[in-house]
């Protein structure tokens, strides 16, 4: 009950505040550039870091089994 009361009174002040006259100077909008760039390299960086272990869990999804390693290569270590 106090939850959704609190939540209320939040909305009906949200709407009754007055205006900030702020601005956005001009290196706001780089800097919003620079954190996209980031992000997609860094997700870029994780996706290709761990694309063998993606591999393997689709591949467990959708039941597809790996080959069997061949007979030269089991007396390798």
């Amino acid at each position: 009950m106090f939850l959704k009361y609190l939540l209320v009174m939040v909305g009906i002040w949200s709407f009754m505040t007055r205006d900030a006259h702020a601005y956005l100077d001009p290196g706001t909008g780089s800097y919003f550039v620079q954190i996209l760039i980031a992000t997609l390299a860094g997700g870029g960086y994780l996706l290709v870091s761990s694309w063998d272990r993606l591999k393997k869990f689709l591949s467990g999804l959708t039941g597809q089994k790996k080959n069997s390693p061949s007979k030269k290569n089991e007396g390798r270590k």
